[in-house]
């Protein structure tokens, strides 16, 4: 009697601690929160992963007429989602990609029936949540959708839909520079791009490379065009050494910058007085490296200083290009040839100052050809 005695005071501890161990390792299902009168839903997870911030689990969904069976089971190796009063909230997605449910609930292809869509890990950009998308059928259930699912994979966070228009809206990036935004026309259960615009930060950190696709199929149209970075895009806008507008026309704006060592001369173009960034209708180091337009290298991006007549030019191919800022006369003479043009400039937007290009490492000193 003794040793049995002894025996279980020896094995007890080891038994509570199995036990304890074995409570841990237990599953733990959650409901989701109400999101239909015919279905529900209900995510199954290990008790010992909660609190981590990606946690396996299982989602699985039922119709209420048949509760036995799951209709829909997605098995994931990273959700995400917060439990209120016992329950995990549904129908929480803030776009880009802030919080977002494991299961959303609403009319993605604006036929008047509600969708589904289900959280299968973090495949989207940047590590974010991705979901796979079931389409409402006409027996009550739901009908998984390739095409939707692959908007809400492929970018990032889940997409934003306008019920007005129709339309479907995505993004996606890489890094501070790089930037895909399209837009898709919803007609039933499919999808139709008729808009895009990808955008990217050349290597100098001066202009933005645009390419916008606008339509569809025959009449879809390409617009290619380079613009000066914002404030909304960078933060940092290249610095301005020396502006002014042109007099025949207002919305045409010369432009000396100095960035990261180099100085470059611009003409700006704001053609619609309402776009946040004015499109770079000529650029002196974009022509020089054969990108405006395409074709190959033009040679070397360097600027003359000449400081005596208060003038900046350079010269490309049979072109020279001389910007003056002298008293009484303020403007771009171009010399093609013997063919002189003179582009006056608009005294009364005047800021800056050519000499403030003195340091740049493409700028030397010298003289400039005045008329």
């Amino acid at each position: 009697m003794r040793v049995s005695i002894m025996l279980a005071m020896l094995l007890a501890p080891i038994l509570s601690l199995a036990a304890a161990v074995a409570a841990r390792a237990e599953p733990v299902t959650f409901d989701v929160g109400e999101f239909s009168e015919r279905h529900y839903a209900r995510v199954t997870v290990e008790r010992e992963a909660l609190g981590e911030v990606f946690i396996p689990g299982v989602i699985r969904v039922y119709d209420r007429k048949h509760p036995g069976k799951p209709i829909i089971t997605i098995e994931s190796e990273e959700l995400t989602f917060d439990v209120d009063e016992g329950k995990i909230r549904a129908n929480v997605h803030e776009l880009p990609y802030g919080e977002q449910s494991l299961l959303i609930h609403e009319d993605f292809n604006f036929d008047g029936k509600k969708d589904l869509a289900l959280m299968d890990g973090q495949f989207s950009c940047y590590h974010g949540p991705s979901f796979q998308v079931y389409l409402a059928n006409d027996k009550g259930g739901f009908t998984h959708n390739e095409d939707f699912t692959g908007l809400a994979q492929e970018y990032c966070g889940f997409f934003q839909t306008n019920a007005e228009e129709k339309t479907i809206r995505v993004m996606t990036k890489s890094g501070c520079c790089w930037h895909l935004f399209e837009t898709y026309e919803v007609d039933g259960d499919r999808l139709r791009r008729i808009y895009a615009r990808e955008e990217g930060m050349l290597a100098s950190g001066n202009y933005l490379e645009e390419t916008v696709i606008e339509g569809s199929g025959k009449s879809e149209k390409t617009t290619h065009r380079y613009t000066l970075p914002g404030e909304d895009y960078t933060g940092t806008p290249p610095p301005i050494a020396f502006r002014f507008g042109l007099k025949s026309a207002p919305r045409k704006e010369v432009v000396l910058l100095f960035e990261y060592g180099m100085a470059d001369y611009v003409l700006l173009n704001k053609k619609d007085k309402d776009k946040d960034r004015a499109e770079v209708e000529y650029s002196y180091e974009l022509a020089a490296a054969g990108v405006m337009p395409p074709g190959k290298s033009r040679g070397e991006h360097i600027l003359t200083l000449d400081a005596e007549n208060d003038s900046v030019c350079f010269g490309i191919g049979d072109t020279t290009y001389t910007v003056i800022d002298q008293p009484g006369r303020l403007g771009v003479q171009v010399k093609q040839g013997r063919r002189v043009t003179f582009l006056a400039g608009d005294p009364d937007t005047r800021d800056g100052d050519l000499a403030a290009i003195r340091a740049a490492d493409n700028v030397k000193p010298g003289t400039c050809p005045l008329e």
